[in-house]
């Protein structure tokens, strides 16, 4: 069977893209990857395997003809050398290779374990960063959350570094989506070749960060650039019921940095794939507008088909967002209990012309560790 795949990282610009071939002799990968660790790499990797997908060969080339080499020999075993028979006993023990910067190595593990749904492994990887090509020993662990015969969903665990990521994988065991890092984009032919996600858009919408000519007045909304988990509460228009529900919110700075878009997701990803219903998936586009010295902001709701026209403005150490619902009843999105880590949002609604509000919904948000 022969593949080719591409993924996107979803942090930085980037792209990969991986042959890979897998027969009763064993497995070859083949990659090239583009990015950017503190500064642009080019990574050309193969990853050569038995047909249990123990890793026997592993060869990466940062940068051009003159670049870092690193070759890995293993016997399957546990045991590893380099290209001149010298050993690596520091390696001693790793049956697996991760390399920093793709998804495929997850694959690896993923595929010569064959975890059953509720199985755990721990186990120890030759870790490899990328650009500096360093190599060292690793603990991970994986755990098998659901399988199917067209995927899965596998949990990731650095146990060194806490980090802790769910992947859906393909019937290959190859990462569809890992969640804020990367996912994987589909080719399609019309005429030429093209990405159904071309990068040359993300490069014309993401930014690094803001605009120097107002910095300090995006920075109302730009704290916020990042990723976050939240808690939400929703409550009755009688105040006397409620629902909870938990969900992830994204933000980051675009159009060369002049304004601030996000995405709120309800219920998260990781309870979507597990069949709980669609609530919301929506995006918020915030920039500043100096003439009138308040923030323009519109959501858009695709699932609930909403479109909201709104305007902010700081409020002591709050952030109000005010405008009005479909009924025409004034509403006021507030940001409070604002810190580096952690925010409040609640959503309330007047239905007097603003004498008295009413809570229709708050969350607690939390930044998500990486």
């Amino acid at each position: 069977m022969e593949s080719h795949l591409w993924w996107a990282p979803l942090r930085e610009t980037g792209l990969e893209q991986l042959d890979l071939m897998e027969n009763e002799m064993g497995v070859v990968a083949d990659s090239l990857v583009l990015g950017v660790e503190q500064a642009p790499f080019r990574l050309w990797y193969q990853v050569r395997a038995d047909s249990k997908w123990n890793v026997r060969e592993c060869h990466l080339q940062v940068g051009g003809e003159k670049g870092r080499v690193v070759h890995l020999y293993s016997d399957g075993m546990g045991h590893w050398n380099d290209g001149d028979g010298e050993a690596y006993a520091n390696l001693d023990g790793c049956l697996d290779v991760d390399i920093t910067v793709t998804p495929f190595t997850n694959t690896l593990p993923i595929r010569r374990l064959l975890l059953a749904p509720g199985q755990s492994a721990d186990l120890l990887v030759a870790y490899i960063s990328v650009p500096d090509l360093s190599v060292r020993a690793a603990q991970q662990r994986y755990t098998c959350l659901s399988r199917t015969a067209s995927g899965g969903l596998y949990r990731y665990e650095g146990l060194e570094s806490g980090f802790t990521a769910d992947l859906r994988v393909d019937a290959q065991g190859l990462v569809v989506d890992y969640p804020g890092i990367w996912r994987r984009v589909e080719m399609r032919p019309d005429g030429n070749t093209i990405l159904s996600q071309p990068p040359r858009v993300l490069e014309g919408l993401l930014a690094n960060g803001p605009h120097p000519e107002r910095a300090d007045q995006l920075q109302l909304f730009g704290q916020f650039v990042g990723d976050w988990e939240a808690d939400w509460t929703g409550y009755q228009p009688d105040g006397k019921g409620s629902q909870t529900g938990k969900g992830e919110i994204h933000f980051a700075w675009v159009l060369e940095g002049r304004a601030i878009q996000d995405v709120w997701i309800f219920p998260t990803r990781e309870e979507l794939r597990q069949g709980v219903p669609m609530d919301e998936w929506g995006s918020t586009m915030r920039f500043y507008d100096p003439s009138i010295d308040v923030w323009k902001i519109t959501f858009y709701g695709a699932v609930n088909n909403i479109v909201r026209t709104m305007t902010a403005r700081a409020v002591g150490d709050e952030i109000w967002v005010e405008g009005n619902n479909l009924k025409g009843e004034p509403l006021r999105w507030v940001f409070s209990e604002i810190t580096g880590q952690t925010f409040h949002w609640s959503n309330f609604v007047s239905r007097d012309g603003g004498q008295i509000w009413y809570m229709q919904e708050e969350l607690e948000a939390r930044r998500m560790e990486h």
